[in-house]
């Protein structure tokens, strides 16, 4: 964001705080199952199986327009459950995920927004009124797909009153791009953790690629490596894994602005329970520096910003 939070009313506006919003929730992996050194990982469920996870988003940004510099943070909280509703004789799942709770916390320059879809107080502002609608909306929402036992996506279906409620906060940003349809079924399928097919032991390694298309830009793309750090010394029935991760824009011919890529840094760390079959905890940081440059609609000249970002992610079991 760049500038008070008061006056994030135009489009553009809009449709950067509700990526964020989107990305933080439908960005966290997906949940890998028991695994012991030199064998496969395999996702493993059972019908009927809830896993209750919350996940945090902490995010600062520091943005240079114009000589002037910026800063804003944007702090979120979302309490999610994962349902598996029924396993076919392939090993292949029917899987649900709901949003129980989000709390979204934006401080801008002078300015602070305060959002929980729990509150059922109407809105007291209008830049609060223009997001209650998309919170309200995701928590609650339910998306469902089939998963493999390696963890791949299929069957991605988005519930019809998001979108209605993504159209509602940011009018025309569900025609197109990651907003659509399409585009939160190309997200969540990205969102992925796929392993590898054979055997895995210490120190083995695998990559994962994910694309998500950014309107008027490009195509986003994250290169995902991960290595297999074996048991954990305090409780061998903890593995864990970490993750290096290279990021890059492809730009498209007619692009509305360009993005350079000055710096980037991705790295994380998986945990999970090889008895009980289930992520314990993640956490992923980015820092990401770039470089944007794009024309005014309304005179046509050139404008340039620099911009820091950087995001820590964390999930964590809420009932082990």
């Amino acid at each position: 964001m760049t500038g008070s939070i008061a006056k994030e009313r135009t489009p553009a506006a809009r449709a950067r705080v509700a990526r964020f919003i989107i990305l933080a929730v439908l960005g966290a992996p997906l949940l890998p199952s028991s695994a012991t050194a030199a064998e496969p990982l395999r996702y493993k469920f059972k019908p009927g199986d809830v896993l209750r996870y919350t996940l945090v988003q902490d995010q600062k940004q520091q943005t240079r327009l114009a000589g002037a510099e910026m800063s804003n943070s944007a702090f979120q909280t979302v309490d999610m459950h994962w349902t598996v509703r029924g396993v076919d004789a392939a090993g292949v799942a029917d899987i649900s995920q709901k949003i129980d709770r989000m709390r979204w916390k934006l401080t801008g320059p002078g300015d602070t927004l305060n959002l929980d879809s729990a509150d059922a107080r109407p809105p007291d502002t209008q830049a609060a009124a223009q997001f209650v609608p998309l919170i309200k909306a995701l928590a609650g929402a339910e998306f469902t797909f089939k998963m493999d036992e390696r963890g791949e996506l299929s069957d991605i279906r988005v519930p019809k009153s998001l979108l209605d409620s993504i159209q509602e906060a940011n009018p025309g940003a569900a025609a197109a791009g990651m907003f659509s349809e399409e585009g939160l079924k190309n997200l969540v399928a990205q969102s992925r953790l796929a392993f590898p097919k054979g055997p895995i032991e210490k120190g083995a390694t695998w990559d994962n690629q994910s694309r998500v298309t950014q309107p008027g830009v490009g195509t986003s793309v994250m290169d995902k490596h991960y290595t297999f750090q074996g048991p954990s010394a305090k409780d061998p029935r903890i593995v864990t894994f970490t993750l290096a991760s290279d990021f890059k824009v492809e730009p498209i011919a007619d692009a509305a602005g360009s993005l350079k890529i000055n710096s980037y840094v991705g790295k994380g760390e998986f945990s999970f329970d090889t008895q009980a079959g289930r992520i314990v905890s993640s956490q992923v940081s980015e820092t990401l520096e770039a470089t944007f440059s794009m024309k005014d609609p309304q005179t046509g000249q050139a404008r340039q910003f620099q911009q820091v970002t950087r995001t820590v992610n964390t999930m964590n079991l809420a009932d082990k």
